[in-house]
């Protein structure tokens, strides 16, 4: 979806439901890309971590939307990390998709 959009995909793998890998991985994303799509772990389980994360790195905007499928859907804003960065930085937008393949298309 995201190369039919007229996009380079970066594909980080899967990323396990552990907080320090994935804040890794969100990391190397921010000091790659200019916008970051992920799916899964934006719900309310005990896995999903990926909200309580980005609202560490950035500001999350919204955490929820009113629509079926998709509920969980994210959307916020980080800046790539210390390492990265140089000056007049610009924020990266955070997608972060449910799960679920058909909550995951509909958001998109």
């Amino acid at each position: 979806l995201v190369e039919e959009s007229g996009a380079e995909a970066i594909d980080l793998g899967i990323i396990p439901d552990q907080p320090g890998e994935l804040r890794k991985r969100f990391e190397e994303a921010l000091g790659a890309a200019d916008v970051i799509v992920s799916s899964g772990g934006v719900s309310r389980g005990s896995k999903d971590h990926i909200k309580a994360l980005l609202q560490d790195l950035g500001t999350v905007h919204f955490g929820e939307m009113c629509m079926k499928p998709g509920k969980p859907t994210t959307f916020a804003t980080a800046l790539p990390p210390a390492h990265t960065t140089v000056a007049g930085a610009r924020h990266r937008l955070v997608f972060a998709l449910p799960g679920n393949p058909v909550s995951c298309f509909v958001t998109f």
